[in-house]
Formats: C-alpha cells, sequence, structure tokens
C-alpha cells in the first residue's frame, strides 16, 4: 500500500463515520492554535501530570473542551514564564 492509498482510506473513513475518534481528532488537529497547544503538551508529559492528563484526554476521546484548552494555555503560558523570566530585546538602531 503506497502513502496516496493509505490518505485516501484515512479520508474515506473519516467521510464515513464522522462522529468516529479519528473524525474527531481530525476535525481538532485543523485548528492550528489546538494543534499547537496540544503539541507544547505533549513536549511536557515527561514530567508534568497535568500534561500527561491532557493528553490521555485527547488521545481517548479526540478532544479537549474549551475550558481545558484555556487551561493549558494558561499551563503553557506560566511555564513559558519560568523558563525565560527576562525578555531581553536588543535595539540594533543605536
Amino acid at each position: 500500500m503506497n502513502i496516496d492509498t493509505a490518505m485516501f482510506m484515512r479520508q474515506e473513513k473519516i467521510r464515513r463515520f464522522p462522529n468516529s475518534l479519528l473524525a474527531k481528532k481530525d476535525r481538532f488537529l485543523n485548528d492550528l492554535r489546538k494543534r499547537d497547544i496540544l503539541h507544547a503538551l505533549q513536549l511536557e508529559i515527561h514530567w508534568n501530570d497535568f500534561a500527561v492528563s491532557l493528553n490521555n484526554q485527547f488521545a481517548k476521546f479526540g478532544n479537549l473542551s474549551e475550558g481545558q484548552l484555556v487551561a493549558a494555555e494558561g499551563f503553557l503560558a506560566k511555564l513559558e514564564k519560568k523558563r525565560f523570566p527576562l525578555k531581553i530585546t536588543v535595539d540594533l538602531e543605536q
């Protein structure tokens, strides 16, 4: 089976079964904001239980609620602030 056949079969399954887990994941990942949040959470699962919980939720149901997305964004913003507490900007025109 080549890649074109596999992609066609995947799209056909999504079309025929719109409430399947695969279709839900596909719809979720089509939104760039949601995809970026999920990717950032996947990078944190090795050390954080909250990220593991949200990733397991996505794997089980194929979706995260708006409340979970807001909580994940807050969590990721907090991590970013802890990791890079100072934003240093350089003015090259001086």
